[in-house]
């Protein structure tokens, strides 16, 4: 198992600058947690649940915190942290199939989710959402600990709910998944469990009700006023189920028609955009046919149940549904993929290693042009240029290839004085501002990628 910790370390940290997006949402995350470290604030909220008018805890930002103080603000922290939790998840996937299924089940699924270039990208994004996968495998974990006997187990679990509130709001099924399991466990509270559950669970809950107590209850409203929309929004829709299912397809091995990530996946968020893998749907209706065919026990109905379950409620998710949302899904199709492919060892075996090769040729050849290699390179070509002079930050267009570049002219030192980040991002940064006179200011306009990248590398 060491090996495969080994792989997933280097499938996340391999070109780690080269393949880190540092991108708006990243943006916004540095500076609150910039604020953290310098002691200008301490957010008791997070960012906003993605178009849904609801609000996160501020978790994700005080976790970020001491790997941001140990780098000095540079955002190759964010990089560390997130291939980090990366390789903690591999680990905690290998417990989770070891414990229900087999060494071999655990080992198979952990491998895959160690090379897969979907999953392997988007843990390498530093925004709130990154750790989901890992809290997921640990109430599954926490789930199967407590259906053989070990109680201690559920204040893991509570602790782990609670942690959804600061992830994502899309990981939430896992509320529902969890009630199931342990009715169907036979599992029974004492008096002292719900009492500690509750402490658990308010270690998570208390910074949004601070925050609440403090702003009219704002927090409280936007809950009334998202359940009041819900009978518009609750509806279950085919189009957002199909959209998780299709990065499932994609999760085994990615179709990719070009070598730019941006091509695949979006600036923001890992969302791919090309077509399913073949590769993907072949193995998604053949472990489907083999779960059809073969005798089920009670773990493998459990798992399937959490996979039908989570599809479903991202089918009614108040907000928009993205494609990586899908992860919400993949420790359970981890699960099953990997029980499948291990039914059938020798065929299994192949198809492994036909994943590992294809994926590692993949990691090799793509490349990023919202990489923070990139980025920061753009950034020593400012400051050489500028001298040291204030500057005002546009762009040409709808040109975004500028994102970051607010927050790395600040680390160093050197806040822009105007930027077209400003609107999102100037109240993060609007205390390190030096106004410079109007007659003594460059401008430095982000234009196309293409005369970005003739500007850095003449």
């Amino acid at each position: 198992m060491g090996g495969v910790l080994v792989v997933s370390g280097f499938f996340r940290l391999y070109r780690l600058k080269d393949l880190f997006f540092f991108s708006l949402d990243e943006e916004v995350i540095a500076f609150q947690v910039r604020q953290i470290i310098t002691g200008v604030h301490f957010p008791a909220i997070g960012v906003n649940a993605a178009d849904t008018g609801l609000y996160l805890g501020p978790f994700y930002f005080y976790l970020a915190g001491p790997f941001f103080w140990i780098f000095r603000g540079e955002p190759v922290a964010g990089a560390v942290l997130a291939a980090l939790i990366g390789v903690v998840t591999t680990g905690i996937v290998f417990k989770v199939g070891e414990r229900l299924f087999s060494f071999g089940v655990g080992a198979v699924a952990a491998l895959i989710h160690a090379i897969s270039l979907p999953v392997v990208l988007f843990e390498r994004k530093f925004f709130n959402p990154t750790p989901g996968i890992l809290i997921s495998a640990l109430i599954l974990w926490c789930l199967a600990e407590i259906k053989i006997g070990r109680r201690q187990y559920w204040y893991g679990l509570v602790l782990c709910l609670g942690a959804i509130l600061h992830i994502n709001l899309a990981f939430g099924v896992y509320f529902v998944i969890a009630a199931l399991w342990l009715w169907r466990s036979r599992f029974r509270p004492t008096r002292r469990e719900i009492i500690g559950g509750m402490i658990a669970l308010g270690i998570f809950v208390w910074p949004l009700v601070f925050f609440d107590l403090r702003h009219q209850w704002f927090l409280s409203k936007e809950v009334i006023s998202t359940l009041e929309s819900g009978s518009k929004t609750l509806n279950l829709s085919s189009i957002k189920v199909m959209k998780p299912l299709v990065f499932l397809s994609k999760v085994p091995l990615m179709h990719l028609a070009s070598s730019n990530v941006i091509d695949e996946f979006s600036t923001g968020p890992a969302v791919t955009k090309n077509l399913p893998s073949g590769l993907g749907i072949g193995l998604l209706i053949a472990s489907g046919l083999w779960l059809v065919g073969t005798k089920k026990n009670i773990n493998l109905k459990l798992m399937i149940t959490a996979l039908l379950i989570s599809g479903l409620a991202l089918g009614m998710y108040p907000g928009f549904v993205q494609e990586y949302y899908g992860m919400v899904m993949v420790v359970p199709y981890l699960l099953l993929l990997a029980r499948f492919l291990k039914a059938y060892s020798l065929v299994g075996g192949v198809v492994v290693a036909t994943l590992i090769m294809l994926n590692m040729i993949q990691l090799v050849t793509i490349y990023n042009p919202h990489g923070l290699k990139r980025l920061e390179a753009l950034r020593s070509k400012i400051l050489q240029e500028t001298k040291g002079q204030k500057l005002n930050l546009l762009r040409a267009g709808s040109a975004n290839y500028g994102w970051g570049m607010t927050y790395l002219l600040t680390q160093r030192g050197y806040p822009p004085n105007a930027s077209f980040e400003d609107p999102i991002l100037g109240f993060l940064y609007q205390h390190e501002k030096t106004k410079a006179d109007e007659e003594n200011f460059l401008v430095f306009v982000v234009s196309t990628r293409e005369s970005i990248d003739a500007w850095i590398v003449p």
